[in-house]
């Protein structure tokens, strides 16, 4: 999503403020679950991934879009313990040995456009886990959403970009389907240079996540609606966030 803006995308989230909301979240989890090697999917420019190897883990981020891993190895690096794979999360993961976590962050599972390839998406990340394993699936609670125009939710400013740009980011819902939308201004000397992108996401429930998991050997352990675990709500959640494991079946 949004590959061609991709070396600015990251200039609309405050990233040292959503990892350390975050990372207690994962922390817990993975000290609970005897975490050491970490399978972050659909992993965007990397941030979380970084996180956690930081944490001393071992971690492989996989994205399909090559100009996101180019942003990963630009600010993140490559090592033996942090490797980036271009893969998209419905094939099954390169691997030689089963993960003790996986996860698939900022909504990333809703583009995978219905539930058909949201399962097959689901599966690959129970399969990529070993019995015991842990997982993480957040995705924005379409509900919650109300339906009608674009909500434009950020606005930024990128003076050290040649030219000055303005990043517009909104969202909207219509029925089932919500929409991300991206305006870029930029702006030379000389008036001003535009263009819009838009990507749909296709809207899951909490039962039908759970369903999704447990139907590939998961087990559900939480679903909630922040990283505070607070109880889920779906008409005033912001987000859907569900913890699993993999069964010793699965």
């Amino acid at each position: 999503m949004f590959d061609e803006v991709a070396t600015r995308y990251d200039c609309l989230v405050d990233w040292p403020k959503r990892l350390a909301r975050e990372g207690p979240f994962f922390r817990e989890l993975f000290q609970r679950h005897g975490v050491h090697r970490v399978l972050d999917v659909a992993c965007g420019t990397g941030h979380h991934a970084a996180m956690f190897h930081s944490w001393g883990l071992d971690v492989v981020g996989t994205d399909i879009s090559a100009a996101m891993l180019d942003e990963c190895r630009r600010l993140h690096g490559t090592n033996d313990r942090l490797h980036w794979q271009q893969r998209s999360f419905t094939e099954p993961v390169v691997h030689d040995r089963p993960f003790d976590a996986v996860v698939c962050l900022g909504n990333s599972l809703a583009l995978a456009g219905d539930a058909l390839r949201m399962g097959t998406a689901v599966q690959q990340l129970v399969k990529s886990l070993r019995p015991g394993g842990a997982g993480v699936i957040q995705v924005l609670n379409l509900h919650a959403i109300p339906e009608g125009p674009t909500r434009w939710q950020k606005v930024q400013r990128i003076d050290d970009h040649d030219p000055p740009t303005v990043l517009l980011k909104g969202i909207h819902r219509a029925a089932d389907r919500g929409f991300v939308e991206l305006v870029e201004l930029r702006l030379p000397e000389y008036g001003v240079e535009w263009q819009s992108q838009s990507a749909s996401f296709w809207g899951v429930g909490s039962s039908g996540l759970c369903e999704m998991v447990r139907a590939w050997g998961g087990e559900v352990e939480g679903i909630y609606g922040s990283y505070n675990r607070d109880r889920f709500d779906e008409t005033q959640s912001a987000d859907l966030i569900a913890a699993w494991w993999r069964g010793r079946c699965g």
